[in-house]
Protein backbone atom coordinates (compact mmCIF):
# COMPACT_ATOMS: atom_id res chain seq x y z
CA UNK A 1 0.00 0.00 0.00
CA UNK A 2 1.26 3.71 -1.14
CA UNK A 3 1.80 5.91 1.64
CA UNK A 4 -0.66 8.16 -0.01
CA UNK A 5 -3.04 5.67 0.48
CA UNK A 6 -2.30 4.87 3.91
CA UNK A 7 -2.40 8.85 4.75
CA UNK A 8 -5.77 9.08 3.12
CA UNK A 9 -7.17 5.71 4.75
CA UNK A 10 -6.37 7.14 8.54
CA UNK A 11 -8.02 10.37 7.57
CA UNK A 12 -11.80 11.30 8.50
CA UNK A 13 -13.93 11.59 5.84
CA UNK A 14 -14.62 15.26 6.86
CA UNK A 15 -10.75 15.90 7.20
CA UNK A 16 -10.30 14.99 3.89
CA UNK A 17 -13.19 17.43 2.76
CA UNK A 18 -11.92 20.26 4.22
CA UNK A 19 -8.56 19.44 3.35
CA UNK A 20 -9.86 19.66 -0.61
CA UNK A 21 -11.89 22.66 -0.23
CA UNK A 22 -8.78 24.67 1.47
CA UNK A 23 -6.62 23.19 -1.65
CA UNK A 24 -9.22 24.59 -4.03
CA UNK A 25 -8.93 27.98 -1.90
CA UNK A 26 -5.66 28.26 -1.91
CA UNK A 27 -4.50 26.54 -4.84
CA UNK A 28 -2.71 29.24 -7.49
CA UNK A 29 -4.13 27.34 -10.91
CA UNK A 30 -8.22 27.74 -9.23
CA UNK A 31 -7.03 31.54 -9.49
CA UNK A 32 -5.54 31.66 -12.47
CA UNK A 33 -7.95 30.16 -14.30
CA UNK A 34 -10.78 31.83 -12.61
CA UNK A 35 -8.98 35.86 -13.59
CA UNK A 36 -8.50 34.24 -16.95
CA UNK A 37 -11.83 33.60 -17.50
CA UNK A 38 -13.43 36.66 -16.16
CA UNK A 39 -10.64 38.58 -18.19
CA UNK A 40 -12.00 36.66 -21.32
CA UNK A 41 -15.57 37.14 -20.85
CA UNK A 42 -14.71 40.76 -19.69
CA UNK A 43 -12.89 41.30 -23.66
CA UNK A 44 -15.92 39.57 -25.25
CA UNK A 45 -17.65 42.55 -24.37
CA UNK A 46 -20.93 40.72 -24.01
CA UNK A 47 -22.86 42.84 -21.54
CA UNK A 48 -23.66 42.56 -17.78
CA UNK A 49 -26.30 40.00 -17.96
CA UNK A 50 -24.78 37.76 -20.74
CA UNK A 51 -21.49 37.79 -19.07
CA UNK A 52 -22.64 36.81 -15.65
CA UNK A 53 -24.58 34.30 -17.09
CA UNK A 54 -21.39 32.87 -19.18
CA UNK A 55 -19.64 33.07 -15.96
CA UNK A 56 -21.87 31.21 -14.43
CA UNK A 57 -21.68 28.53 -16.78
CA UNK A 58 -17.84 28.58 -16.47
CA UNK A 59 -17.57 28.13 -12.74
CA UNK A 60 -20.24 24.97 -13.27
CA UNK A 61 -18.19 23.46 -16.16
CA UNK A 62 -14.96 23.64 -14.03
CA UNK A 63 -16.21 22.32 -10.82
CA UNK A 64 -18.28 19.46 -12.77
CA UNK A 65 -15.92 16.71 -11.77
CA UNK A 66 -15.45 18.35 -8.27
CA UNK A 67 -18.79 18.32 -7.98
CA UNK A 68 -19.07 14.94 -9.14
CA UNK A 69 -16.70 13.44 -7.07
CA UNK A 70 -18.01 15.00 -3.86
CA UNK A 71 -21.74 13.91 -4.81
CA UNK A 72 -20.24 10.47 -5.54
CA UNK A 73 -18.53 10.49 -1.73
CA UNK A 74 -21.65 11.80 -0.32
CA UNK A 75 -23.70 8.96 -1.66
CA UNK A 76 -21.80 6.18 -1.21
CA UNK A 77 -18.79 7.32 1.17
CA UNK A 78 -17.58 4.13 2.08
CA UNK A 79 -17.48 2.81 -1.97
CA UNK A 80 -16.10 6.08 -2.81
CA UNK A 81 -13.03 5.91 -0.82
CA UNK A 82 -11.36 3.24 -3.32
CA UNK A 83 -12.20 4.59 -6.28
CA UNK A 84 -11.24 8.35 -5.17
CA UNK A 85 -7.43 6.82 -4.24
CA UNK A 86 -7.48 5.45 -7.77
CA UNK A 87 -8.44 8.97 -9.64
CA UNK A 88 -6.18 10.48 -7.29
CA UNK A 89 -3.43 8.33 -8.06
CA UNK A 90 -4.11 8.64 -11.77
CA UNK A 91 -4.08 11.97 -11.90
CA UNK A 92 -0.65 11.93 -10.02
CA UNK A 93 0.69 9.67 -12.56
CA UNK A 94 -0.26 11.69 -15.18
CA UNK A 95 0.23 15.12 -13.92
CA UNK A 96 2.26 16.05 -15.86
CA UNK A 97 1.18 15.49 -19.37
CA UNK A 98 -1.96 16.94 -18.39
CA UNK A 99 0.07 19.97 -17.78
CA UNK A 100 1.49 20.15 -20.76
CA UNK A 101 -1.42 19.59 -22.67
CA UNK A 102 -2.92 22.14 -20.93
CA UNK A 103 -0.33 24.26 -21.56
CA UNK A 104 -0.21 24.53 -24.99
CA UNK A 105 -3.69 24.51 -25.33
CA UNK A 106 -4.20 27.60 -23.41
CA UNK A 107 -0.69 28.60 -24.97
CA UNK A 108 -1.93 28.88 -28.30
CA UNK A 109 -5.19 30.26 -27.17
CA UNK A 110 -3.46 33.49 -25.75
CA UNK A 111 -0.55 33.89 -28.54
CA UNK A 112 -3.11 33.50 -30.93
CA UNK A 113 -5.21 35.91 -28.96
CA UNK A 114 -2.18 38.63 -28.72
CA UNK A 115 -1.48 38.39 -32.01
CA UNK A 116 -4.82 38.97 -33.39
CA UNK A 117 -5.18 41.81 -30.79
CA UNK A 118 -1.96 43.13 -31.97
CA UNK A 119 -2.84 43.73 -35.92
Amino acid sequence: MSLRRRRTSRASHRSRRLFGGALILVGAKFWVFTLGAIAAIGDADLGQPTATVTFGVFVVLAASIQLALIGIAFALPSESDDALVRISEWLSRHNRTIVIALGLVFGTWFMIKAWTDSV
